[in-house]
């Protein structure tokens, strides 16, 4: 995903961030925080030190929605979110993630694959 298409599909509400890699847990935390509207500048050195301890916090009984094509990005996904707390469910597809999402859902927050076949993230 180009800046421009990352910065377009923000304006028009279809992400709140990206994650690139390599993923680094302090990254995740910043994004995960912005997803979950608990951003605060304040914070951002003390929490990007914390990196980990971070995640746990805000991921802590939040669920979780992983949407990937690749069933082993999909596992690493689940065991990496799992390990700090979140309630996790995995699907393989954007159509299949659109059935999950249909209002009214309960997840917390949802971290889709950008490039899939049949329907990207």
């Amino acid at each position: 995903m180009t800046d421009n298409e990352h910065k377009l599909a923000r304006e028009n509400g279809f992400t709140d961030s990206v994650v690139i890699k390599p993923l680094r847990a302090s990254m995740l935390s910043a994004c995960l925080q912005q997803a979950l509207g608990v951003w605060n500048r304040r914070d951002q050195g003390r929490e990007l030190r914390e990196g980990s301890r971070s995640l746990h916090k805000l991921l802590s009984g939040k669920r979780v929605l992983v949407v990937d094509d690749n069933p082993v990005n999909r596992r690493v996904a689940e065991g990496a979110l799992l390990k700090y707390g979140a309630q996790v469910e995995c699907v393989n597809s954007g159509r299949a993630a659109i059935v999950k999402l249909k209002p009214p859902h309960n997840f917390d927050a949802c971290f889709m694959d950008v490039q899939m076949p049949e329907m990207d993230g």
